[in-house]
């Protein structure tokens, strides 16, 4: 790379970087993007672009990490929760019939609507 394309790029970022800054209280808005630099194996780099194309590399990673974070919040809160729960005190949920028995009693059951009169 040329020392002309370096700073060209170098000033892109910067002025990126700066148009970026919120002006309240020096805090960033919600949507405020960040350059980030990843090192990737080159055959991911690869099949990345043969699926989101070589101009939508951002938006796709963007994507598949809000859906990848997502998951890992999922599968923490799981695993933070796991046992919290004792079997002895819900017999109704030990097995699919009988929380299918259950939940068709609780559909079943008489309800009070309430006063008519309202």
């Amino acid at each position: 790379m040329t020392l002309d394309a370096v700073l060209r790029k170098t000033l892109r970022m910067a002025v990126r970087m700066n148009s970026n800054l919120a002006t309240d209280d020096h805090l960033p808005p919600p949507d405020r993007r960040i350059p980030v630099n990843m090192s990737l194996p080159e055959e991911l780099v690869h099949q990345l672009d043969e699926v989101a194309g070589p101009r939508n590399r951002s938006a796709f990673a963007e994507e598949a990490l809000r859906r990848a974070i997502k998951r890992e919040k999922w599968r923490l809160s799981i695993e933070r929760t796991a046992g919290s729960l004792r079997t002895e005190d819900y017999p109704h949920w030990r097995t699919s019939e009988d929380v299918v028995r259950w939940v068709e009693e609780m559909r079943a059951e008489e309800t009070d609507p309430g006063d008519d009169r309202l």
